[in-house]
């Protein structure tokens, strides 16, 4: 166990290993991992349920290559579609296919559990207090804010 005042970097490190050990075995069923499903669930929340893919890169804080494999991953599936941009050849439009949509809406709940027993017991003042250091941690690693 760590001292109070024990290594942060190191506990939240033990934090996001233990975030996506739950929500992954939670999504084992359907064959998916955590980052895949925050993909879909951030298409999930946007206007058409598609965006740039160039948006879901800046967001998820990954190189173009990365996005590539996941995106593959996800069409493999049926749960995305890659189109081409109308106006703009060289970019990619990411869409939500309907099945995409359907897993979306049945997984909200599911990842709302994992959140829920992450957050146990922190009133909302220490859960919002939390988020901005978290936030501000990340700032002065990345010179970001994160999203």
């Amino acid at each position: 166990m760590l001292a109070k005042d024990g290594d942060i970097a190191f506990r939240i490190k033990l934090i996001d290993e233990a975030v996506k050990a739950a929500a992954n075995a939670a999504l084992q069923q359907y064959g998916l991992t955590l980052v895949q499903m925050r993909v879909i669930g951030f298409l999930g929340n946007r206007e058409g349920h598609a965006c740039p893919q160039k948006d879901l890169e800046e967001a998820f804080c990954v190189r173009h290559s990365t996005m590539i494999g996941l995106i593959k991953r996800l069409c493999a599936k049926g749960l995305v579609a890659a189109e081409t941009h109308p106006e703009d050849r060289r970019k990619r439009i990411i869409r939500l296919t309907e099945r995409g949509e359907a897993v979306c809406r049945e997984l909200k709940g599911l990842l709302l559990d994992v959140r829920t027993r992450m957050l146990n017991g922190l009133t909302r003042e220490e859960i919002d207090r939390l988020s901005e250091l978290l936030g501000r941690v990340y700032a002065n690693l990345t010179d970001k804010t994160p999203q």
